[in-house]
């Protein structure tokens, strides 16, 4: 930094007025803090009356050498050192004549109070000895004083007052900490003060704003001269002035233009106080995003020094942008000056956007990624005309120069979701495929997703939420040119999916362990058959065979030679896969991998894992109608009075789909979504049949796998003691985990162990017992066959097979 200068003949001439009050949105984020604290120190009194007290029990130790404090008349001290913090405050804010303040103060003390004798009453109502104490309203004084005085030290001590009213803190803490020694009031009842006397003091704060703390007018003069700008003008604009684009500010910056030595510049500012909004957004941002770095600007000086050093990279590298000259900070302020270009740049007109535009702007930021450089922030409000009519990208605060190769890809899926907004997809593909080539478009396709889609986007007019899912599918047409796998990339932390798989998950297991009668359970855990529960566990392990078997035999019989340990491997893997997929998408998944790294490509690795997964349902529900023309008259007596249960369910299903075919929309649907995908599986089970044999030792393998399976269940029945008749089991079990199965949680979880448990018990199984065996056979096909499944992983990665 340049030391200071002399000062200029001519004082500057300065336009610009400083505001009197302003909005810290930081103080939001502090009240909702001190509201959940205030809760949790309620919830703790309530529920944790034990843990609470032990708490009080030691602090009782720990103070016992000042004893002696109880014989001082400490109450009486207390509110007296109190009243003087009052009266010391006010004629500070009063003699600075800071009337707004003091009025906001004084609101805050006489709603602090009036909340306190409302909690004191409520605590002494309902008998609540963690605030009150054994001893009563004796150790409860001094609540009320404590709770008023902290409302009113926070009402009064804004960002630009921390400092001047120090002191008063320090003498209140020093004063509650006494108190509290003295046994004149409890650990909960002190906390408890401190956490609503905070919220109350910040809702004042929030609703008549703090003085201002940043730098203004001749502050910012004299900043700028001790970094060697003689300032001549400094004069405030609006942000709405197309020049600012030049300045490249962030979001609620303000802006200058300034004349120094001759030449002209620009300015922008930005206040700690409006710094609160971007690193609670950033925090946010870091809370619903997974698998992305997010950056972390605790203050605005850190912000600007990134943002300086990005713009300086992007000069560096040859990009076209704005020009920084100087950075600093002052205050609570940080500033930077930009060179002000003779003919300022202009937000361009989406309508004017032409190819030759779209093409130049992708080139020159796949040109910035291979050097390492991000924008991070891709919005309607980044993009700029030069006077030579070239397209380039503007507000780079959020930038980086160290960068993944996700940011990078999330970064031009923000500038195709623009420009398709903007001047349509079709155009938008042509020129990304021109520069990027089909390969490069391939890998964008999984971080197409709305979450990285800035909001100025999402409200552009051309939005219409219609550009995403087109862009999306272009994409994935790029991939499949190149016959690339799409990989599946999770980068919202919270969605609608998630959500409701936990509260399908939740359901089951609250169904699950409401019936569960634990003495019962114990019960049968203790004459249960260890051997039995060993079968279960080897018999599930056998099931990898039947479906390996059905898998394999659709691959060339030269590689299924081969790799016949792999092919086997990836039903083990498929187990472990479950822990994060629905229960039928983890197998397709790997089959698929595994596949394409035994030489097939993608469209034909798709078809053979089609074909495995078309054969196993065919299979399934061939077995389930078999099964059920024999045994559902017996099975289900005790479910439903009707004998011909499989006539049944068909005759219901039958009419369902008239009913939904009778509805012109849901026809519709049905002819867009269902028929494709029907025909798909129909051309599929066409070519099946053109070669029998192969079908039928796929089938084969199916009914192994379901057959072993429904032994397990078996199995773990008679362990707890009770013999069902395996066919009818085995009819029950199709039933119970194609129901379960069909919901999307990890692997079925809590699904199937629902669906199983209650029909089970639906047939006249014991309750306990039903649970107990569903338990013990989830554990054996579930969570054992996914702990080897994750050991042979690493065998099948260090092979290079996955």
């Amino acid at each position: 930094m340049v030391g200071s200068q002399k000062a200029p003949a001519n004082p500057p001439e300065i336009l610009d007025r400083a505001p009197k009050r302003i909005r810290d949105w930081g103080d939001l984020a502090k009240l909702a803090l001190f509201l959940i604290l205030s809760a949790l120190v309620v919830i703790c009194a309530l529920w944790l009356q034990n843990t609470t007290n032990s708490i009080e029990s030691d602090v009782q130790k720990v103070s016992y050498p000042f004893s002696w404090l109880v014989l001082l008349p400490l109450s009486l001290l207390f509110n007296i050192v109190l009243s003087l913090i009052v009266m010391a405050v006010f004629v500070q804010l009063l003699v600075k004549r800071m009337w707004i303040p003091a009025l906001t103060a004084a609101l805050a003390l006489i709603v602090g109070f009036c909340v306190s004798v409302v909690c004191a009453h409520l605590f002494s109502l309902y008998r609540l000895t963690s605030f009150i104490g054994a001893g009563g309203p004796s150790r409860f004084g001094s609540f009320d004083a404590s709770l008023t005085i902290m409302a009113f030290l926070t009402a009064s001590n804004g960002r630009s007052l921390r400092n001047k009213l120090g002191w008063a803190w320090k003498v209140y803490y020093a004063a509650l900490a006494i108190v509290v020694i003295a046994s004149l009031s409890t650990v909960p009842a002190a906390l408890m003060s401190i956490f609503m006397g905070a919220w109350i003091g910040l809702a004042f704060r929030l609703a008549f704003g703090t003085p201002g703390s940043g730098a203004w007018g001749a502050q910012l003069a004299s900043a700028l001269q001790a970094c060697g700008m003689e300032v001549e003008k400094l004069e405030r604009i609006d942000p709405s002035q197309g020049e600012v684009i030049s300045c490249d500010g962030a979001k609620r910056s303000r802006y200058y233009s300034l004349f120094s030595g001759g030449k002209s510049y620009l300015m922008a500012v930005n206040d700690e106080q409006q710094h609160s909004l971007r690193y609670l957004k950033q925090m946010w941002d870091a809370v619903k995003m997974e698998g992305l770095t997010i950056r972390h600007d605790k203050s605005v000086e850190a912000m600007a020094e990134h943002h300086y050093a990005v713009l300086m990279a992007l000069e560096k590298l040859g990009g076209e942008g704005p020009r920084p000259v100087r950075v600093g900070a002052i205050s609570d302020s940080a500033f930077m000056v930009f060179e002000a270009p003779a003919a300022p740049p202009k937000r361009p007109d989406p309508k004017s956007l032409s190819k030759a535009d779209l093409v130049c702007l992708i080139s020159s930021l796949n040109s910035l990624h291979e050097k390492g450089l991000t924008h991070r922030n891709i919005s309607p409000a980044s993009l700029a005309r030069d006077d030579n009519g070239k397209l380039f990208l503007v507000g780079w605060s959020g930038g980086d120069v160290i960068s993944s190769a996700a940011h990078k890809r999330i970064d031009m899926i923000q500038l195709l979701a623009l420009f398709a907004t903007m001047a349509g997809v079709e155009e938008t593909m042509e020129a990304a495929k021109q520069v990027l080539g089909s390969s490069a478009l391939a890998l964008l396709s999984p971080y197409a997703q709305r979450i990285v889609i800035p909001a100025s986007t999402r409200k552009e007019k051309g939005w219409r939420k219609r550009v995403l899912k087109p862009l999306k599918s272009s994409l994935e047409e790029a991939a499949r040119e190149e016959d690339q796998m799409l990989q599946t990339v999770r980068l919202a932390r919270f969605n609608l999916r998630r959500f409701i798989t936990v509260l399908l998950v939740t359901i089951a297991l609250v169904v699950v362990f409401t019936q569960l009668n634990f003495k019962q359970v114990i019960k049968a855990i203790e004459g249960a058959n260890p051997w039995w529960s060993l079968a279960a566990c080897a018999i599930g392990l056998l099931a990898w065979t039947g479906s390996g078997l059905a898998f394999g035999i659709f691959i060339d019989k030269s590689k299924r030679k081969k790799h016949h340990l792999g092919i086997l491997g990836t039903q083990a893997v498929a187990s472990f896969a479950a822990v994060s997929m629905p229960a039928m998408a983890g197998p397709i998944a790997v089959n698929i991998t595994f596949l394409r790294k035994i030489g097939y490509k993608n469209t034909e690795a798709t078809a053979i894992a089609s074909a495995d997964t078309v054969t196993e349902f065919s299979t399934t529900f061939l077995m389930f109608v078999i099964l059920g023309f024999f045994t559902g008259q017996n099975v289900f007596h005790n479910l439903i009075p009707n004998k011909m249960i499989i006539i049944v369910t068909v005759g219901v299903l039958v009419g369902l789909v008239a009913l939904a075919m009778a509805i012109r929309p849901v026809r519709g649907w049905i002819k867009r979504k269902c028929l494709p995908v029907l025909k798909s599986y129909g051309s599929m089970l066409g070519r099946l049949l053109s070669h029998p044999m192969t079908l039928i030792i796929s089938m084969v393998g199916s009914i192994i796998q379901n057959t072993a399976l429904d032994m397990a269940f078996w199995f773990s029945l008679l362990a707890f003691g009770y013999h069902l008749n395996f066919i009818e089991t085995l009819f029950l079990f199709l039933f119970a985990n194609g129901v379960g199965s069909a919901v999307p949680t990890p692997g079925g979880l809590g699904a199937i162990e629902t669906v199983l448990s209650t029909t089970f018990i639906g047939v006249g199984v014991p309750s306990a017992i039903a649970v107990s065996a569903t338990l013990l056979f989830r554990l054996a096909t579930y969570w054992l066959r996914m702990a080897l499944g994750a050991l042979y992983m690493k065998y099948m990665e260090k092979k290079q097979l996955l």
